[in-house]
């Protein structure tokens, strides 16, 4: 791949010097906080321009080489829907959600990565300068989610070797979903549970609050990556509640933002994946009316 400068012009049309400024650019990030929904903050990044646009063309450029067996999240023409589709007619569930995700993917670990893909170590740390902040990978860079699926991918391997046959499993970037068939037991399921926490120690990666078992239910809801899994897949009401309120908002404040616009759009896309065959077809097609009355009167 990225050996010398040659194929640094060839694939990216940028020199060692550029790429000296790039780094220097980092001190220009801007920082901020968002509260999260278990409590507590999430840092958040913006890389200055020069930067953001070099990161994007990382991206488009390792995005290929990241591996699915397991990975969903960041993943084209994957989404929360199919995911939960694919492991809803598990027996069991295991549920773990690795603990500070981007922060524990070190600036070791991307020049590792880099290298088994054939980067030189120079060229290998540079990009991993360009990449991380504070020595660790960033939330908010373009190319976070996929340089985290490509560190991950060797957790993600690691997980697949230690499971039973007939066993289903996605990582949904930080979020791992193990669906066990009928013929594993509760102690067998019990079992795996001490192999991945063993893994995960192996890899210097911890588990956020413990891995839960969940037998799926027919009858009652089980959340999976924010969605109601029971019989069918829905979202729940606290989720629909929400966009709701946030439809209430953009409808009494004038002027709402593009960005506000296709959040509600990506939303009402979510709502039509999982109502396709239900029979509230109309609350999709009540609210695909209201984004078309705010969008007409923004005009």
């Amino acid at each position: 791949m990225i050996k010398s400068s040659a194929d640094l012009k060839k694939y990216f049309e940028r020199t060692d010097n550029d790429l000296n400024i790039l780094v220097s650019s980092k001190l220009k990030y801007k920082r901020w906080q968002i509260p999260k929904k278990s409590g507590g903050s999430r840092n958040l990044i913006s890389p200055p321009k020069p930067l953001k646009i070099f990161q994007s063309e990382i991206e488009k450029f390792l995005s290929p080489y990241v591996d699915t067996i397991i990975a969903r999240g960041g993943i084209k023409k994957q989404n929360r829907v199919k995911a939960a589709e694919y492991i809803r007619k598990s027996n069991l569930i295991i549920k773990l959600d690795i603990k500070d995700c981007y922060p524990s993917i070190k600036k070791s670990k991307i020049i590792q990565k880099l290298q088994s893909l054939s980067f030189s170590h120079k060229y290998a740390v540079f990009f991993a300068e360009t990449i991380t902040l504070d020595n660790c990978l960033p939330q908010g860079s373009p190319c976070s989610l996929c340089i985290a699926n490509l560190v991950l991918n060797e957790l993600d391997h690691s997980i697949i070797q230690s499971l039973p046959p007939n066993t289903k499993c996605f990582r949904w970037v930080d979020d791992i979903i193990i669906g066990l068939d009928k013929n594993v037991t509760k102690e067998e399921a019990e079992n795996l549970i001490s192999k991945i926490k063993s893994l995960f120690q192996s890899f210097r990666y911890e588990i956020k609050d413990g891995m839960t078992l969940t037998p799926i239910s027919r009858e009652h809801a089980n959340d999976i990556l924010g969605l109601s899994i029971s019989r069918k897949i829905n979202v729940n009401k606290k989720w629909y509640r929400e966009f709701r309120s946030q439809l209430d908002h953009l409808r009494n404040n004038p002027l709402p933002t593009k960005k506000e616009l296709n959040s509600v759009k990506g939303k009402l896309a979510t709502l039509q994946q999982v109502t396709k065959n239900h029979k509230n077809k109309p609350r999709v097609q009540k609210i695909r009316g209201i984004i078309k009355e705010i969008e007409l009167t923004n005009k």
